[in-house]
């Protein structure tokens, strides 16, 4: 019925990391950080489950279609991801 909306939301993500210098047997060492979501936590992503309503409409004989509850996937929060790789 297109009778909801879901809010705009703004989401950033950084990724910084650093190349050393082969090490011994080690190479190619790599060290790298995510920070994954900086701009907003708590928000409506997209939706889970499609009603026919979500408020109550008047149907076409007078009579009331009751409403009915969608689902919505909620996105993530912040999260940051360390990852150290090497080659052999």
């Amino acid at each position: 019925m297109n009778d909801q909306k879901i809010p705009s939301y703004f989401t950033g993500n950084v990724t910084l990391g650093y190349r050393m210098k082969n090490y011994r047997f080690v190479k190619h060492p790599h060290i790298q950080l995510n920070l994954i979501n900086l701009g907003n936590s708590g928000y409506l992503s997209g939706a889970s489950s499609l009603v026919g309503n979500a408020k109550a409409t008047k149907g076409v004989y007078g009579t009331t279609i009751a409403a009915q509850t969608p689902l919505y996937y909620v996105g993530g929060s912040f999260a940051g991801v360390v990852s150290v790789t090497a080659g052999f």
